[in-house]
């Protein structure tokens, strides 16, 4: 058997990931990101989060956070808020309607899921968990 090219393997899977997610969030007026973005929104503080929060979770730059808000409030899905103790800052809360498409959101991640999974066996999910587990921890 030949020596697999596991390197390739990620990069081809991220992608087809990626591209997968992509088109069903456009599908319901999401970029790649925002996603992301309004569900750490939804399960953050009740008093929002401030962009480099969100910056540091999302591990990209602030100018990408900075572009994905400015869309997401265009579109309603967010609203910034002065901070009562810094008024520099801004506070980013996530509106009703942004709460609102995270149910399709959640749909979304579920299918995507179960399409990944697909044709595996309990056993081979299990395994493929845990290998991939191992592959984590010597990455950080």
């Amino acid at each position: 058997m030949e020596s697999t090219n596991i390197s390739g393997l990620f990069y081809q899977i991220c992608k087809q990931r990626r591209n997968l997610l992509t088109k069903q969030l456009v599908s319901i007026g999401l970029y790649a990101g925002q996603d992301i973005l309004l569900h750490y929104l939804s399960h953050g503080p009740e008093e929002g989060m401030m962009v480099l929060e969100l910056t540091e979770k999302m591990a990209v730059q602030a100018s990408t956070v900075s572009n994905m808000i400015r869309r997401m409030e265009a579109s309603g899905l967010i609203h910034k808020q002065g901070d009562a103790q810094d008024r520099r800052a801004l506070r980013i809360f996530i509106t009703p309607k942004g709460k609102e498409i995270l149910t399709e959101v959640a749909s979304i991640w579920k299918k995507t899921r179960e399409q990944t999974i697909k044709g595996l066996t309990e056993k081979e999910q299990k395994t493929l968990s845990y290998l991939l587990e191992k592959v984590k921890e010597n990455m950080s």
